[in-house]
């Protein structure tokens, strides 16, 4: 380790290599600070597709996956990406090097454009610190600056990330290419920024209504393979079409936390305009040349909320919320660290610690450590550290080693039902499920089905209440009365997550492991 500081010390570093150590080094800090997760949560509705497409004895049964993996969805090209490099390496190996990879490259990007914005290394610095560790989750609508997790919008954000970068600098025809490779991976992100970026040329003293023109073919040409597919699916196809009970299951029933501005947290409002506010100051008290462009950005994004609220939440216009516009609050953030990082990159002591002359060193040696602190957190004595981060060796929870047990001791077409909190059964046990709250498809035939299914299965009303209602808390008290096999017959075991076993039904218990218990009817 000395002699490594002894070599940095005598070797000069460019100034894109120190960025790409300090981008390393806070990668790796966000996942020390916010964990990092592998086959839970929303990876419930990534991943599984993936498992199936490299081995097509799982899940048999299961709609969702068998859709997911067989034809054309938004997840087409995430699917594909992690299918193809499972095929040379194992799973987690493939995901937690693309989440590190992808993590470090949209760090990278953000440092680049914060010094093309303010000419200071310092502030570039600083910027990624503050935008992903200090205000990751000051946003609004549900939303965080990154996943800890390998979802389609780390790759879209990060593709994203490199746009504004490219835009900033004046090579516009890179930055419609990143634009359009990161709606193949998350459309929506990528069709947000594409119009952020109109908005930015808009103001550009490039702009020529050609230019204009030029951009806009460029970026559909670029984002074809995902929005030909996805358009004809939604104005060709014939499949079931929106009406108010699709509506109501996407946007309250299921997802009120990203759609509707009312249910958001009223934390989330003040904690975004308080940052909003200091920003601000700070935007006038730090001018550059790119004020322009940057206001219109900052302003579209503020007005295309103020829209989004009043045109869908106020006035009920439902086709608006497909939008989702506040998923644009995460380059809000971003934006607002820029100019927060500039202010404290003026203070002498800050200035002064950046000239230390091993920094570079230093920095190296801490993410070494930290690397090996995630990847050996079992052997931590911290107990509440041993399950945070699902890299190489980790202390395994009850819910986990039952999975494992379903996954190596049932028949593989064996069809379970799991308590609605279970957010890992379809990643862990990779076994057919009738329902499940996390993998779900936005589209009216799935969501109807879906919701037929999830109302049946966990004995809840059929009652279309547009009341901020946390449904999924509601499935969870009423799956203890999940004391009979439903009449489609639809599975043959039940995961609970107590021992208080089903009443009135002849049936056994299959394991226990902790407080779950799989049972069985006979």
């Amino acid at each position: 380790m000395f002699s490594l500081f002894i070599m940095l010390q005598n070797y000069s570093l460019s100034q894109s290599g120190k960025y790409w150590i300090w981008s390393i080094f806070y990668s790796l800090l966000f996942l020390a600070v916010y964990g990092y997760k592998f086959n839970c949560s929303d990876l419930e509705e990534h991943l599984p597709a993936v498992y199936k497409m490299l081995n097509l004895q799982l899940y048999q049964g299961d709609y969702v996956t068998e859709f997911l993996a067989s034809g054309f969805s938004v997840r087409y090209f995430y699917n594909h990406t992690l299918y193809y490099s499972g095929l040379v390496f194992p799973l987690p190996t493939v995901a937690f090097t693309f989440m590190l990879l992808l993590l470090t490259v949209f760090i990278f990007y953000i440092q680049k454009t914060s010094f093309v914005i303010f000419k200071n290394h310092i502030t570039a610095t600083i910027t990624p610190f503050i935008a992903i560790i200090l205000l990751n989750k000051i946003t609004v609508g549900g939303n965080t600056v990154s996943d800890n997790m390998l979802t389609c919008t780390v790759f879209a954000n990060t593709l994203c990330m490199a746009t504004f970068y490219y835009a900033f600098s004046s090579r516009m025809r890179i930055a419609v290419l990143c634009c359009g490779l990161a709606t193949w991976y998350q459309p929506l992100v990528g069709m947000q920024v594409f119009l952020l970026l109109l908005l930015m040329q808009s103001v550009s003293s490039k702009f020529r209504i050609k230019e204009i023109v030029t951009i806009i073919i460029f970026y559909l040409v670029s984002a074809s393979p995902m929005l030909i597919p996805l358009f004809y699916r939604q104005f060709f196809a014939e499949i079931a079409t929106p009406d108010m009970l699709f509506y109501y299951i996407l946007y309250v029933f299921r997802n009120p936390h990203h759609y509707l501005p009312s249910f958001f947290p009223i934390a989330d409002y003040i904690k975004s305009g308080v940052l909003f506010l200091i920003s601000g100051l700070l935007f006038f008290r730090f001018p550059t040349k790119y004020n322009r462009q940057i206001i219109v950005i900052i302003s579209g994004i503020a007005a295309g909320m103020i829209f989004y609220y009043l045109i869908f939440d106020a006035l009920g216009i439902m086709v608006v919320g497909k939008l989702q516009w506040f998923k644009t609050s995460v380059w809000l953030t971003i934006f607002c660290s820029f100019y927060i990082a500039h202010f404290i990159a003026q203070q002498k002591l800050i200035e002064k610690t950046f000239q230390f002359k091993w920094m570079s060193a230093c920095v190296i040696a801490l993410s070494i450590i930290v690397f090996y602190l995630i990847t050996h957190a079992s052997q931590l004595p911290i107990e509440r550290l041993k399950s945070r981060y699902a890299i190489g060796q980790f202390k395994k929870t009850d819910l986990t080693l039952m999975h494992e047990w379903i996954r190596e001791n049932t028949p593989v077409t064996t069809k379970i039902l799991s308590f609605p909190d279970d957010d890992s059964f379809l990643c862990e046990a990779q076994r057919p499920t009738p329902v499940a709250w996390k993998a779900i498809i936005h589209e009216p035939w799935f969501l109807k089905q879906w919701y037929y299914n999830f109302t049946t299965d966990y004995n809840l009303e059929r009652k279309i209440e547009w009341k901020n209602i946390n449904r999924r808390e509601k499935a969870n008290a009423a799956y203890s009365g999940t004391n009979h096999k439903p009449d489609n017959k639809s599975y043959s075991m039940i995961l609970l997550n107590n021992n208080k076993l089903p009443e009135q039904v002849k049936g056994r218990i299959i394991h226990r492991q902790g407080e779950y218990t799989l049972w069985q009817w006979n």
